[in-house]
C-alpha cells in the first residue's frame, strides 16, 4: 500500500487490486472503493497524475457521502444518471486541479467524449449532453 499527500493536505491510499477484482472489472485500471483507490498495475500506480487522484479521491468522498461504498458502486454501474452526476462531479473536480487554461479544456473535450462513449457505458447520450454536465459543476473560474 501507498499513502500519497495531495496538495491540499489530505491522503489517499493506493492499493494493486486484488486478483478477485481484477477479473471482475478487467478494463478497469483505476477503482475507488471505501478508503482505497485499487490499480490494476504497479505501472498504472506510478502514472497517476494528481489531477487523476482529486479526481478518485472525489468518487471516495462521494462514497462517503452515500454511506455506503457498496451501494455507491452499486448504483454506479446499474444507473447511467448517477454515473454521470458522479463523474461530473470528479471531472469537475479534476478540471479544477489542472493547471493550464489549455489543459482544462482538453480535460472537459476528453472527458464528454468518454462519458458519451463505450468507456463509461454510454452514460451521456451526446458528448454535449456530457459536457454540459461537467461544466455545470464547475466554478466559471476554471475557464477564464
Amino acid at each position: 500500500m501507498l499513502v500519497v499527500r495531495l496538495p491540499n493536505g489530505q491522503s489517499v491510499k493506493l492499493r494493486h487490486q486484488p486478483k478477485w477484482l481484477s477479473r471482475l472489472v478487467p478494463e478497469l485500471m483505476v477503482i475507488p472503493y471505501g478508503h482505497t483507490i485499487y490499480v490494476t498495475r504497479h505501472k498504472d500506480l506510478m502514472s497517476l497524475s494528481i489531477q487523476k487522484l482529486y479526481h478518485e479521491q472525489t468518487h471516495l468522498e462521494q462514497q462517503r457521502r452515500l454511506g455506503s461504498a457498496f451501494i455507491w458502486t452499486l448504483l454506479y454501474f446499474t444507473s447511467k444518471k448517477f454515473r454521470l452526476a458522479q463523474e461530473a462531479e470528479a471531472y469537475a473536480i479534476q478540471i479544477k486541479h489542472t493547471v493550464s487554461l489549455a489543459a482544462r479544456v482538453l480535460v472537459l473535450k476528453a472527458a464528454s467524449m468518454w462519458l458519451a462513449g463505450r468507456e463509461y457505458k454510454k452514460c451521456a447520450s451526446s458528448r454535449s449532453e456530457a459536457e454540459e454536465a461537467i461544466y455545470s459543476k464547475c466554478s466559471y473560474k476554471d475557464f477564464i
